[in-house]
This record gives C-alpha cells, sequence and structure tokens, in this order.
C-alpha cells in the first residue's frame, strides 16, 4: 500500500479490475488512526535531533578542549572581535554564533567552514595566523554553539577534512 498526504491509499492488484491497474481508495485524514501517524512523527524526531551512537557521544561531535576555546578566545578577541563582534554576534563580519549562525549556515561541514577561515581571514592578512590558533578559533565557535569540549583537542588537519556538520545546539 501506498499513501500520500491528501489520504488516498492506492495498491497495485496482481490482477487489475476492469482496465485498471490502480485500486484508489480515500479516506479522510481525520479517519487515520494516530498508529499510522506515528512514523512520520518519529521519523521527523530522528531527524530533527543529532544522532548518538554507542558510545553516548552525537554523531556530528567534533572534538576541542575547554582550554582550546579559551586559547581560542584570546585570539579571536585580538584578530576577528572587530569584525564579527565581541560576543560572535556579528557587526561588519557576520554572526558567528547562536541561531542566526544557525540559519545560515546550517548543516555545513565543518570542513568548508573551516578551509574558508584558515585561508581567507583574517581580512587583510588572509592565512596569517599560527594553524594552532584557526584550530582554536573553530574551538570557540563550536563551544559557542553548544558544542561540548572533550578531553581531545581539535587539531588543523582533522578540522581540514571534519565532515561533521554545523549546528546551533540549543542549551
Amino acid at each position: 500500500m501506498v499513501s500520500d498526504r491528501a489520504g488516498v491509499r492506492a495498491s497495485a492488484t496482481a490482477s487489475p479490475p476492469s482496465g485498471g491497474g490502480v485500486r484508489a481508495q480515500t479516506r479522510s485524514s481525520s479517519s487515520r488512526s494516530a498508529r499510522h501517524r506515528m512514523p512520520g512523527v518519529l521519523a521527523f524526531l530522528l531527524l530533527a535531533s543529532p544522532a548518538v551512537g554507542a558510545s553516548g557521544q552525537s554523531a556530528d561531535a567534533v572534538p576541542f578542549t575547554a582550554q582550546q576555546s579559551a586559547q581560542g578566545a584570546r585570539v579571536y578577541a585580538q584578530h576577528c572581535a572587530a569584525c564579527h563582534g565581541q560576543q560572535l554576534e556579528g557587526f561588519s563580519g557576520p554572526v558567528l554564533a547562536g541561531p542566526a549562525f544557525y540559519g545560515r549556515d546550517m548543516g555545513v561541514p565543518l570542513h568548508a567552514t573551516f578551509q574558508y577561515m584558515a585561508r581567507e581571514m583574517p581580512v587583510g592578512r588572509p592565512g596569517s595566523l599560527r594553524r594552532e590558533d584557526y584550530a582554536a578559533l573553530m574551538a570557540l565557535i563550536l563551544e559557542k554553539n553548544g558544542y561540548p569540549a572533550g578531553d581531545v583537542a581539535l587539531d588543523y588537519d582533522t578540522a581540514l577534512h571534519a565532515d561533521a556538520p554545523l549546528y546551533f545546539h540549543r542549551p
């Protein structure tokens, strides 16, 4: 059986009745039981939530430490805040944290953002920071967007190739 959004159910029949290969039957959406709505609700919840693996850690988790994020905050204050705002809220440069960042960059792979940052930032001196400073800046952006810090530092090469999507994780 196949069901479309309008509540029309069609099934292919082995022997078509009088020339028709598909038989259609309409059902009002109010007559659908909760059992028929449940798969759609479950699919939405699974797609809207980050996947969690056997370790209990989100599948889109990215390793970085709290110390690395703190270092990123120092680098950010010196090289980034003039354009991106003191709290990553955006100024002449784009927002880097919070729901506005989520709306703009939702699901973009981390490596795409990191590669752009390492190649094009800071303005006027692109690519001029140390590799560990770019990794620390990425750790700060992750932390400010609700990613949990851990025991393993994010390194430059890992960030260059990380496929994890960027999301704003609400606290």
